[in-house]
């Protein structure tokens, strides 16, 4: 059984994120701009991949919690199963995700939200266009990062090991979905207001299906 004693650690990237953009790079009159510069790529690159470096630190926790509390990896949905139904299952939600973002995206201008916060234009990473990904090589990278590492950790850490802690403390299947997604739009309390909206809708999906194919 999975303990809930180690739900701080999925915080782990975030903290760590705040504390490199907020406090160290100032403290060494660094930014993630001049970075950057010094890898030849775009500010944003840089974010996604610290961001893949603490959860992949994060993982490796957990990895470890559960050796020495001689559990195995099938404990967190690792079991090396996937039926051609779960992945038109998994397809159709992606599908869905991405149709989620423009609704969330209008509905947060009504209510007056910003889907990212307001900074300063010498600290703002998030793109107003796709000049960042104006060679093969941001693309490729960028593709790396984004698409592959950081859902396969995301996954590992959030529905993995989250949701399955939760499932196994909670009696209340619709309370396991609702903290689940609470932890997890929390979890990206860096990017902005409204893009913590869509995370949090948008987590019911991957829970639902980690729940339906995952067990």
């Amino acid at each position: 059984m999975l303990s809930l004693s180690w739900l701080p650690i999925v915080w782990l990237r975030t903290i760590a994120v705040a504390l490199i953009l907020y406090v160290l790079f100032p403290r060494l009159s660094l930014n993630l701009e001049k970075f950057a510069l010094k890898f030849k790529l775009s500010q944003l690159h840089v974010y996604y991949a610290m961001i893949a470096f603490w959860e992949l630190v994060t993982v490796g926790i957990i990895f470890y919690l559960l050796k020495i509390n001689d559990l195995s990896l099938s404990a967190i949905g690792l079991t090396g199963d996937l039926s051609p139904t779960a992945i038109v299952y998994v397809i159709i939600g992606v599908i869905i995700s991405a149709g989620l973002y423009p609704l969330i995206q209008a509905f947060s201008k009504i209510i007056g939200w910003d889907m990212f916060w307001r900074r300063r234009k010498d600290t703002d990473w998030f793109p107003r266009d796709v000049e960042y990904l104006s060679t093969k090589r941001e693309v490729v990278s960028m593709f790396l990062i984004v698409v592959i590492s950081i859902p396969i950790l995301e996954e590992i850490i959030y529905r993995g090991y989250v949701f399955t802690a939760l499932l196994q403390n909670f009696d209340n299947i619709i309370l396991v979905f609702i903290l689940t997604s609470l932890i997890f739009a929390r979890i990206h309390c860096l990017a902005g207001p409204g893009f913590m909206l869509y995370i949090f809708i948008g987590t019911f999906i991957p829970s639902f299906l980690y729940w339906k194919f995952g067990r």
